[in-house]
C-alpha cells in the first residue's frame, strides 16, 4: 500500500496516503450516551451527596408495568459517597388493598439483573409497632436502571425497583444555627436553635463546646437529636466555665464516630453577649 501512487477512481495517492473531502451523516435520534462512571444505562453523572430520586416498584415479570404494591414507597433517595458507591434509601408506608392493610417486611435485594441470583438482606428501620418504615441497600452495579427485590407483605413476592437516575435532584446539606446567651452570672447558659435545611430528617448528637485560646474548656452534649427537615429545634446547654472566647457547635452522627452530619459552626464569645 505504501507504494501506491497516482490517481485511482478520482483519488490521488502519494505513497499510500490520500486526502479527500467527504460528508458524514449523523443520525442524532439514535445516539446513546455511554459512560463508565455514570449511573444507569444513560450514564447520569452524580457527584458526592444525597439526592432525592424517583423509584417505582414494577412487576418482576414485566418491568415496564407498575406493580400493585408500588404504593408502599413513600419517598426515595440515593447517597453517593466519595468513592462513587450508591446507597439507596426508601421510606415505606402501609398499603391497603381490598380493605386489607399490610406492611412489607423481610426485604432482600438480588445481586444480579434477574430473580435467579444471590439475595442480600436490606438494612431495615422499624417503627415502635415493629413495621419496616425504611430500607437501605447498595447498588451492585452503578450502570443498572434498577434492582430486583423480594419482600413479604403476607407472602413472599418478587418485584423490580426502577430507579430514575436522570431525575435525581441534589438535596441541600446545610443547617442554620443560632446561639443565644441567656445568663451571665456564675453559670453560663446558651439556647441553640437549629434549622435543618437538608430536606430529609437527620438524627445525631449535637455538641456545644466552649474554647479559650483554642483549648477546650467545657462541653455539653444532646444525644440522638432528631432534626426534622425544614423545622427548628431548640436545645439548652448549661456550663460552669466562665472563661472562654469561642463557641463551637458540632452535629455528628454520634459522639463516638465524630462523623459530621453538617459543617461545624463557630461563634465568638463577644458575638453572643
Amino acid at each position: 500500500m505504501n507504494g501506491l501512487n497516482g490517481e485511482f477512481s478520482g483519488i490521488f495517492f502519494e505513497n499510500g496516503k490520500f486526502n479527500v473531502d467527504c460528508y458524514a451523516k449523523i443520525y442524532w435520534d439514535s445516539i446513546v450516551k455511554i459512560s463508565d462512571n455514570g449511573y444507569g444505562s444513560m450514564g447520569t453523572e452524580l457527584s458526592e451527596g444525597i439526592y432525592r430520586v424517583p423509584i417505582t416498584m414494577m412487576k418482576s415479570t414485566d418491568i415496564t408495568s407498575v406493580s400493585m404494591a408500588n404504593g408502599v414507597i413513600k419517598d426515595s433517595f440515593v447517597s453517593i459517597d466519595e468513592n462513587g458507591v450508591a446507597e439507596i434509601s426508601i421510606d415505606l408506608q402501609s398499603l391497603t388493598v381490598m380493605g386489607v392493610t399490610a406492611w412489607a417486611k423481610d426485604w432482600k435485594i438480588y445481586q444480579t439483573e434477574s430473580v435467579d441470583g444471590e439475595l442480600i438482606e436490606a438494612s431495615e428501620t422499624k417503627n415502635s409497632d415493629g413495621n419496616v418504615v425504611n430500607i437501605k441497600f447498595s447498588i451492585a452495579d452503578n450502570s443498572w436502571d434498577g434492582v430486583y427485590c423480594n419482600m413479604n407483605s403476607g407472602r413472599a413476592a418478587d418485584a423490580y425497583l426502577a430507579i430514575n437516575w436522570t431525575e435525581a435532584s441534589l438535596l441541600s446539606d446545610s443547617c442554620d444555627v443560632v446561639a443565644k446567651k441567656v445568663t451571665s452570672d456564675e453559670n453560663i447558659s446558651y439556647d441553640v436553635t437549629i434549622m435543618n435545611n437538608a430536606q430529609i430528617d437527620k438524627t445525631g448528637d449535637v455538641v456545644c463546646a466552649l474554647y479559650n485560646n483554642e483549648q477546650l474548656v467545657d462541653i455539653g452534649i444532646h444525644k440522638s437529636v432528631i432534626l426534622y427537615a425544614g423545622e427548628n429545634i431548640n436545645l439548652s446547654y448549661n456550663f460552669d466555665q466562665t472563661e472562654y472566647d469561642e463557641i463551637k457547635i458540632f452535629i455528628w452522627n454520634d459522639i463516638s464516630s465524630i462523623s459530621p452530619l453538617f459543617e461545624e459552626m463557630f461563634f465568638s464569645q463577644s458575638d453572643l453577649e
